[in-house]
This record gives C-alpha cells, sequence and structure tokens, in this order.
C-alpha cells in the first residue's frame, strides 16, 4: 500500500516537474524572442536597419519587419519569399505573443511575438518568430527517463521505507514531544507576566482613585523588559533549532569577557583573570553567552563571582563560578534543559526563564565547544572549551 501511493505521489511529481521544465524552457524560448525584438526595434528607432537581417546565434529565432499597409521590408532568409505575417498589433501595444500549431515557415509549433515600433520613417510591426521543437523535444526525453526511473526509484524508496520506518517514527514522535514540551513551557512563561500585568491594569480601573501612576508604569515597565527578554530568548532558541548558519571570524575571548564584565555593575565583586586568547566565531553569540553566564553566576552568588579564560592545549577555557548555593545534584544532568530552574529559582520573581544555559549550550556546540557544570566547589562553577584558533 505504502509502495503504491509513493509510486502515485512520484508519477504526480514526474508529471509536474515536466510541466514546470516545458514551462521554463519555453520562457527561455519565448525571451530570446523578445530579446531579438528589442534588437530589430533599437535598430528601428535609430534608422540603422540593415539590408539583411543577420541570423540568430541559435537559428531558431526568425525576424519580419512589415509595414502598416502589409508590405514586407525585411525578412530573416528562412522568412525570404513569405507573405507577411497576419497579425494585427493594435496601436500602443505592447508585445503580442501568439501560439501556432504550425509555424508559417515549417510544420513545428512556436510562438510569434509582435511590436509595433515608430521609427523615423513612420511606424512598423517587427515579428519575432521561434520554434518550440526544441522544448517538446526536451521535455519528451525527460517524460521518457522518469518513466525508466519511477519504477526504480520507487522500488528502492519501498526498501528504504521498510528498513527505517520505525526509527524514523521514533525519531519524529520525540521531536513531536520536545516541541510539545517546548511551546507548553514557553506558553506557561509567557502566560504568568501577561496575567500579573492584566491584573494590575484590572485593579487599576476598577480603582483610579488608589492609582500611583508612576508606581504602575514602574511595574508594568519591568514586566515589559521581562518579556521581551523571555521572547528574545525564544527567538534564538528557534534560530539554533531551525540551524541558522552564521559567518565566524576571529574573536578575542579575553577581551569580550572584559567588556561584559564591565558593563556588570552591581554587586557582587567579578574577579577576572584573563589569558588572551583568539576564538573562530560569532561574537555576538559569544557576548550573549558570556552575559548568561554572568547573570547566572551573580543571580545566585554570595558574595564574589570569578571569571577566567586560560588555554589548554590548544583550548579555550571560559570558567564561571560563583560562591551560592550551588545546583543541586538532582538538577545537574538537566541545569542546561530548557525551562530548567531550581526550586529556589521558581520561587524567586527574578529567577529568570530558565533559558539562558540552554542558549549558552546552544551557542557554545554550534562553535564546536563544549559546556559543562563542575561539581566541584562550593558554588556552580561552569566550564566552557572552544577550539582555540588556527589550532589543528
Amino acid at each position: 500500500m505504502a509502495v503504491a501511493a509513493i509510486l502515485i505521489v512520484l508519477a504526480v511529481a514526474g508529471a509536474a516537474l515536466a510541466a514546470v521544465h516545458q514551462r521554463k524552457l519555453t520562457y527561455f524560448v519565448e525571451r530570446g524572442a523578445r530579446q531579438r525584438l528589442d534588437d530589430i526595434s533599437a535598430l528601428i528607432v535609430a534608422d540603422a536597419l540593415p539590408d539583411t537581417l543577420p541570423v540568430a546565434n541559435d537559428d531558431s529565432t526568425v525576424t519580419q519587419v512589415v509595414t502598416l499597409d502589409g508590405r514586407v521590408v525585411l525578412a530573416s532568409p528562412r522568412l525570404k519569399g513569405l507573405p507577411p505575417l497576419d497579425i494585427v498589433v493594435p496601436p500602443g501595444g505592447g508585445d503580442q505573443p501568439r501560439r501556432f500549431d504550425h509555424l508559417p515557415w515549417d510544420d513545428d509549433r512556436g510562438v510569434v511575438l509582435s511590436r509595433l515600433v515608430s521609427g523615423p520613417h513612420g511606424d512598423l510591426i517587427v515579428h519575432a518568430g521561434v520554434s518550440l521543437e526544441q522544448v517538446r523535444e526536451a521535455v519528451l526525453a525527460l517524460r521518457r527517463s522518469l518513466l525508466i526511473a519511477l519504477p526504480l526509484v520507487t522500488v528502492l524508496f519501498g526498501l528504504l521505507i521498510r528498513s527505517i520506518a520505525g526509527r524514523m517514527l521514533a525519531e519524529v514522535d520525540s521531536s513531536v514531544e520536545r516541541q510539545r514540551r517546548f511551546v507548553a513551557d514557553a506558553s506557561h512563561e509567557l502566560r504568568s507576566p501577561l496575567a500579573r500585568m492584566r491584573i494590575e491594569l484590572e485593579v487599576d480601573m476598577a480603582h483610579p482613585h488608589l492609582v500611583d501612576p508612576l508606581a504602575a508604569h514602574r511595574s508594568l515597565l519591568v514586566e515589559t523588559i521581562g518579556l521581551q527578554a523571555l521572547v528574545d530568548d525564544l527567538l534564538v532558541l528557534a534560530q539554533h533549532d531551525a540551524g541558522v548558519g552564521t559567518a565566524y571570524r576571529p574573536v578575542q575571548l579575553d577581551q569580550v569577557v572584559r567588556a561584559r564584565v564591565a558593563e556588570h555593575e552591581s554587586p557582587p565583586a567579578v574577579t577576572i583573570r584573563l589569558e588572551s586568547i583568539t576564538v573562530m566565531g560569532d561574537a555576538a553569540q559569544l557576548r550573549r553567552a558570556v552575559d548568561n553566564l554572568l547573570d547566572n553566576a551573580i543571580r545566585h552568588a554570595t558574595s564574589a563571582v570569578e571569571v577566567d579564560v586560560v588555554g589548554r592545549d590548544g583550548v579555550a577555557e571560559l570558567i564561571v563560578a560563583d560562591d551560592g548555593p550551588g545546583v543541586p545534584e538532582a538538577m545537574r544532568t538537566a541545569i542546561f534543559d530548557r525551562f530548567a530552574r531550581t526550586d529556589e529559582a521558581r520561587r524567586d520573581t527574578d529567577g529568570g526563564s530558565g533559558l539562558g544555559l540552554a542558549i549558552v549550550r546552544g551557542i557554545v556546540e554550534r562553535h564546536g565547544g563544549t559546556v559543562d557544570l563542575d561539581p566541584q566547589g562550593p558554588g556552580a562553577r561552569f566550564v566552557v572549551r572552544l577550539p582555540v584558533a588556527g589550532h589543528s
């Protein structure tokens, strides 16, 4: 049953391919005729018509120039001695295509494009005709090839489907489940701040005499900034899932870290120890990864955060550590999952969305590196490893 369905689908696809192929070839042929019209029209306008029309490069396009009273002024060799083509071009009309089952100069199917051109000696009609026989032969050859290939492809598809159907279905189910969880979690995370904003607005509208406009605006601004950050994170993850590519260039990792640390002015204190190391990557993405690690460390630190950049055997290590409570053992394997948060972070109104470390992992993996949580130490210690630029 599946093989029959595949054969039907391939047959329909083959027919569609042949139709598209024919349409494209016809378009290119007609474009050549239209170019011929442009060339002859330019000669008429410039009063530079030759005594004999040149033969087209492919010898398939023929031309005839006719006066309005039906006198042939010039014609391609294949139209010599033939009467003017019976095609009326209205004044002001553009290219007028007309299809023939039998062209006037041979038995082929073809198309003739006509144009009314005004020159120094009056109006002339230019006809440019081209045979579609080559198009017909090309499409016929394609159809013959498809008739041979389709049964073979169908059999191969049948064997392939039989061998991998189970695995594919399992992968699809897993992907659908991941997407379902992601959409559900994203909806939940978006719903909470929107609900808070709605409740605040409804209360303010119900009791306008109790509203402090500045406080209300400040509260809504905080919620809006949080929503914007969440949406930005979701877009980054969507780009990662879509496999959006980036152009990698040499980036001074230590300079990126130094600049990002300088922008975090709030406590706790951040100590940095940096070696000059260059990696290949996208500077904006690396800045985001550093920011997320710093935000996570500052949020959970008790009094201090340490950031190190060191090189070891062709690998750049970025280490971000805090002296906070650390990651519970039960969460250590899931800390890089999307929307993964500790119980403390979920209770904290500024506990983040649980996307920061997932984004870090995605960015690091796109750069050919790894990110791990070091279980040693009183707090959380994240280690990012990236290949050093130029090191094989």
